[in-house]
């Protein structure tokens, strides 16, 4: 059985205006890696259980391949 690897890259503080990373600069960086970006924030309940639930439904595109 193959393992099978997907990146999900995910920008917390989403909430915050004083970022290090503009949303933009992180949509071009997810991009150019090829892989799922997600901004969340614990604080405004973002974005939060669609990362915890992002897993399985990665794995779910892979198995249906």
């Amino acid at each position: 059985m193959a393992v099978l690897y997907g990146m999900v890259a995910v920008g917390n503080k989403c909430d915050r205006e004083d970022r290090c990373v503009s949303t933009d600069e992180a949509k071009q960086l997810a991009a150019e890696l090829n892989v799922t970006f997600v901004e969340t924030s614990a604080k405004d309940n973002n974005n939060v259980e669609r990362v915890r639930r992002l897993p399985l439904s990665l794995l779910s595109l892979y198995v249906s391949k």
